[in-house]
């Protein structure tokens, strides 16, 4: 499914996948898949199955954590950041900073990318 939704986005290169929850379980899934779909990932708060598959997965991955959400548990991401190769990860509280993710993801994205 993931596949055909990038044909028919039509386009020759994705140098980021971006993905939130179960779309950014998806692009895990499809970037394991086929790892030269996308240059790099970002992914906030992903809830991944079987994480210990992704051991020695290279591709470039940014991910964020709120630590209090328990919808998308934290110990998935700290198990991801331990599995993965090439990582960077950040974590905030909701109650502390409310609006950590629209005030600093930019920042965080634009020195991941310049980074690779």
């Amino acid at each position: 499914m993931f596949r055909e939704i990038l044909e028919a986005l039509n386009y020759k290169a994705y140098y980021a996948m971006f993905g939130h929850s179960q779309g950014g379980a998806a692009i895990f899934n499809a970037v394991h898949e086929d790892p030269t779909i996308t240059e790099c990932m970002v992914m906030d708060r992903p809830v991944c199955g079987n994480i210990q598959r992704f051991r020695g997965f290279l591709m470039p991955t940014l991910l964020i954590y709120d630590i209090e959400d328990d919808g998308h548990p934290i110990w998935q991401g700290k198990l991801l950041f331990k599995e993965l190769k090439n990582t960077e990860f950040y974590t905030y509280r909701h109650s502390q900073q409310p609006y950590w993710v629209p005030d600093h993801i930019w920042d965080k994205m634009l020195g991941f990318f310049m980074r690779m």
